[in-house]
């Protein structure tokens, strides 16, 4: 029985675009770049650590009730759609 709930845990993490230091480099203009973040709810892209939290979280004890998710990570993009 706990061989069984330990081989079927599944956690699933839909990221929409994140900033990373090559995305940054692109050359595009900073209006250009506000005109896209400001398509997200928070007015923002996530951050690699925003996706890193999320990752931790289940890892930790704190999910220990959970067997299974689907978390969209995305900033509230997918609310405006």
């Amino acid at each position: 029985k706990e061989f069984f709930l330990k081989a079927f845990l599944l956690f699933i993490f839909q990221c929409t675009f994140y900033s990373t230091l090559k995305y940054r480099a692109r050359l595009i203009t900073e209006e250009e770049l506000q005109k896209d973040m400001a398509r997200y709810p928070l007015g923002r892209y996530g951050e690699p650590e925003d996706i890193a939290n999320a990752v931790i979280y289940f890892l930790s004890d704190a999910s220990a009730w959970i067997s299974g998710v689907s978390l969209v990570i995305d900033g509230g993009l997918m609310n405006r759609i």
